[in-house]
């Protein structure tokens, strides 16, 4: 298959990708580019790129060959290999033939289209390369004389670079620096890139299952989407439009949307839109963008795997392509809209987020892409539409009564900090409703202790639990994991009670025990039974596994209401039960313990 034969779909195609960015023009045009690939020589007619698959990465990884699977990006240099003499010469099929039953499964894509598109997409990357290289040598190259590193002309300095397609000049030392850098970060030793390769995949997965496994997460996302909906001030009659676009979409997409620009498009036409320019069809929170092989996954397993993404997508598109449609029938170009979608939902794709965010902030922190642009944006809003904001301790005093308004100067510091509402007694107990919207990430700023502590919270299980350990520090509570002063035997903390239910072999190693403790319950004290379990084991337990190690603990609080359950469980807004009697001994207690340490402090200190 030559690409001079597929000239007029070629071009059809960058037609229609015109519309997308207004960046290329000119010499930058999608026909000069396209022209340029065409006439190279060697020419990659008759060339179908042999791309391996999963099951062919895994062999020859396994086998030798290198690793072919790069974690980070590409370095800064054209690496295409166009004009080499091809070393594959048999049919992608008869290798296919020949390796699947030692691969287990096709080595190469089968699929020449997108073998086709791959190459393609080489292609283009290598000549803007390549033409970027060859400007920074005719406009600042100097010719370097044999052994020659450094010369100063005019006061400006040129040295040599390390990337090879310059060698042989001397190039301004910033600039050097700059495509030196930009090498070093986005490359690294293979070792590491493997390691790291094998990390993001372990990530991904974990991300995914401490999400989009749980239906509260879901709600939630959906909840915190119509918020940030309605501080883009969508029309609500949007959501309507939004569903009569998903029914006409399963009877075949055919009902036409006019315009304010006179221009009209069907259901498929208008959604094919959106997924183009990249409004739609993103993950979200879980901030894992589905790859071929996910989407193609042929085995139940495969698919099962996949469910996370899967649905995180759908609920995000159901929050997504109202905004787009809105803004569309409003006269924005689908572009325009795009940007509106990925103001208040952002962009998840990781071509958004510059070098270091990519490669380290989103490792560190797993959901970096959400809160690095949420915040912000709440912060902006904040300032535009304060008005907004402002209803929302209205709404809860008008709520709670002077009864709730009372309790609410008694509760915890941290609640008082996030978007609470009074939902009534339970029990004898306060039920104070969380509402985890979208504003809540501004208590993440390390402005205070509580900021700090939810900043923490951020941070990777993979790096914060060996850390806590190695410190026998829970940075987010700020307490010791475990008293070392005490037997090994007494080192356990407070577990679920569900643990009594695991084997007794399981039991002894954990060190799980049933225990009477002493606590406080409506003002008095009272001894209560509970189970413990070795401090350390449960640390990395709840490190690994925590929310469903908590789900499962929630499901079965005796000392939780019905209603409190689902809003939990299933809504994703959690209800705090407070005895307000206790909880107003722990506020005094905790005043009454830093008057004395201030009075001490004192006592030992003069102030002139």
């Amino acid at each position: 298959m030559a690409i001079k034969e597929l000239t007029g779909e070629y071009k059809a195609l960058l037609a229609r990708e015109k519309e997308m960015s207004k960046m290329f023009k000119g010499k930058n045009s999608y026909e000069n580019i396209f022209n340029q690939i065409k006439n190279t020589e060697p020419n990659v007619d008759a060339y179908i790129r042999h791309i391996l698959t999963n099951k062919g990465r895994e062999y020859v990884r396994d086998k030798g060959g290198g690793v072919l699977y790069n974690a980070l990006p590409k370095s800064l240099r054209v690496k295409l290999g166009a004009g080499e003499t091809r070393n594959i010469r048999k049919a992608i099929k008869d290798i296919n033939d020949e390796m699947r039953e030692k691969v287990g499964g096709d080595m190469f894509e089968a699929d020449a289209f997108k073998s086709f598109a791959y190459r393609g997409v080489e292609h283009i990357k290598a000549v803007e390369t390549k033409r970027f290289l060859d400007e920074v040598v005719k406009d600042y190259g100097k010719l370097a004389r044999e052994g020659e590193k450094v010369r100063v002309v005019e006061g400006l300095k040129y040295v040599r670079s390390t990337n090879k397609h310059l060698d042989g000049y001397l190039v301004p030392e910033r600039i050097a620096e700059h495509i030196d850098k930009t090498a070093q970060i986005l490359t690294g030793d293979k070792a590491t890139n493997e390691v790291l390769k094998h990390y993001d995949k372990i990530h991904s997965i974990w991300k995914g299952s401490v999400t989009g496994w749980f239906v509260a997460f879901h709600t939630r996302n959906a909840i915190g989407g119509v918020y940030n909906n309605w501080l883009a001030k969508i029309d609500v009659s949007s959501y309507k439009k939004y569903a009569d676009l998903e029914i006409d979409l399963k009877k075949g997409g055919n009902k036409m949307w006019v315009l304010p620009t006179g221009e009209t498009l069907t259901t498929t036409q208008l959604v094919n839109e959106a997924k183009k320019v990249g409004a739609i069809n993103q993950p979200g929170m879980v901030d894992v963008m589905m790859e071929l092989e996910d989407l193609m996954g042929k085995t139940t397993f495969q698919k099962l795997g996949n469910f996370p993404k899967v649905a995180m997508e759908t609920v995000e598109n159901a929050i997504r392509m109202p905004l787009y449609l809105d803004r569309r029938l409003k006269g924005f170009s689908a572009r325009d809209a795009a940007k509106e979608v990925w103001k208040y939902h952002f962009d998840y794709a990781p071509e958004g987020l510059k070098p270091f965010e990519r490669n380290v902030m989103r490792r560190f922190i797993p959901f970096y892409t959400w809160t690095s642009k949420n915040v912000p944006l709440q912060l902006e809003q904040f300032a535009k539409q304060p008005a907004k904001y402002g209803l929302f301790p209205k709404a809860r005093d008008a709520l709670a009564g002077e009864e709730g308004k009372e309790e609410y100067k008694n509760l915890p510091e941290w609640m008082k900090n996030i978007m609470t509402i009074k939902l009534g007694e339970n029990a004898g107990a306060a039920m104070w409703l969380q509402l985890n919207l979208p504003i809540d990430d501004l208590n993440k700023l390390p402005l205070d202790r509580q900021g700090v502590k939810e900043l923490t919270s951020l941070i990777t299980p993979f790096l914060k639990v060996p850390t806590e350990l190695l410190m026998n520090r829970n940075l987010f509570f700020g307490r010791d994991i475990v008293n070392k002063d005490l037997p090994a035997e007494f080192q356990t903390a407070k577990a679920i009670e569900q643990v009594k239910y695991i084997p007794t072999p399981l039991k002894e190693f954990l060190n799980i025990r049933k225990v009477k403790y002493k606590t406080r319950k409506k003002g008095a004290v009272v001894w209560e039974e509970r189970y413990e379990m070795d401090a350390v084991k449960l640390h990395l337990l709840q490190g690994a596994v925590g929310r469903y190690y908590s789900t499962v603990g929630q499901m079965f609080d005796k000392d939780k209401s019905f209603a409190g359950k689902v809003l939990r469980l299933i809504v994703g807004m959690p209800v705090q039960e407070l005895d307000m009697e206790t909880q107003e001994y722990y506020n005094t207690y905790q005043k009454e313990r830093e008057e004395r340490e201030t009075k001490s402090y004192l006592q030992r200190r003069k102030f002139e």
